[in-house]
């Protein structure tokens, strides 16, 4: 179905807006990305750990990013943010893979995801629809990748666009809207903060700000953390977790948005304006959001490996779990 003239005006904004600052273009943030990266490569088993490499030192010419696994986290929206030739065309064929338009009140599935319209037969995923969402992205680059008739350079396409889309798949506001533009409508600044030094918006709030908080400490490295936050998922939601696919990952971080993202109770919330409000958040939305965002840091990092376990090494997918 064809997003109705408003709202795809509304995300084109959006995308714009993002890009003039950089820390908005990156859903969960260079950081997020990166640690999900992490979690995913030590749950790959050897063979799939291996292949995964072999294949990103065949792209060693491309700068956008530094070329192993984990950086390459971040290649999806280097993509979007270079202004070089030929990334312009890129930025117009890639930028609604990012996200789902899955309005929490009368969306589906079918909407979010333009009709879920299959991929041209013969087309390669990198060339596909400019207009297609995270989920049938993720599918279809993981077909890709366990197609031994893919080409090469496909495969390098299809692992570096994976690493990141599923992330974004995992992240609320990139498959959840509420009228508000992803979020981006909606001005959040801590109670406390009567001077606005602290103000970003709901979307850049989930993307960064949680994510920070979420570490145990400035300190604290992207590895570190991912190692936490993945021996701190209980065994029992691991097995969970790896059921089902894309669709259904994206339904559930839905309700992520629906019961966490969008729980304002306790909140002050104002309206400032058309389409348009401002939220003061205190330590308990923080106490609600911090968890649901270390869950969704987990599961998209168990998710990605089981993806590209089940691409690279098929009689040893399930091993590490």
């Amino acid at each position: 179905m064809a997003v109705p003239l408003m709202r795809e005006f509304a995300i084109l904004c959006f995308t714009l807006g993002a890009l003039a600052h950089q820390a908005t273009a990156l859903a969960w943030g260079d950081r997020g990305h990166r640690i999900i990266a992490a979690i995913a490569y030590e749950q790959l088993v050897p063979e799939a750990r291996r292949e995964a490499d072999a294949l990103l030192a065949d792209d060693r010419g491309d700068k956008l990013t530094a070329p192993d696994f984990i950086s390459r986290a971040a290649w999806a929206d280097m993509l979007l943010l270079d202004r070089k030739t030929p990334s312009k065309t890129w930025y117009n064929a890639t930028r609604f893979w990012h996200f789902a338009e899955f309005e929490i009140d009368a969306g589906t599935l079918f909407r979010a995801c333009y009709g879920l319209r299959p991929l041209p037969s013969g087309k390669p995923a990198s060339r596909g629809p400019a207009k297609d969402c995270v989920a049938s992205k993720v599918e279809q680059f993981a077909a890709e990748l366990r197609d031994p008739a893919i080409d090469r350079k496909e495969k390098i396409l299809a692992l570096k666009f994976l690493v990141h889309l599923v992330g974004d798949l995992h992240q609320p506001l990139h498959v959840a809207d509420n009228d508000d533009v992803f979020g981006n409508a909606i001005k959040v600044r801590p109670a406390s903060d009567l001077k606005k030094k602290s103000e970003v918006n709901l979307h850049e709030y989930w993307d960064v700000v949680l994510v920070d908080r979420a570490l145990a400490g400035p300190d604290e490295t992207e590895r570190a953390a991912a190692r936490r936050i993945a021996s701190a998922f209980p065994a029992d939601q691991v097995k969970r977790a790896l059921s089902g696919g894309p669709r259904e990952w994206l339904l559930e971080t839905v309700e992520v948005a629906r019961n966490v993202v969008y729980d304002f109770s306790g909140q002050r919330r104002v309206r400032d304006g058309f389409r348009s409000s401002e939220l003061f958040v205190d330590a308990s939305y923080d106490a609600r959001a911090l968890p649901a965002v270390n869950e969704q840091l987990a599961k998209a990092g168990f998710r990605l490996a089981r993806l590209l376990n089940q691409a690279f090494a098929p009689g040893q997918a399930d091993s590490r779990q």
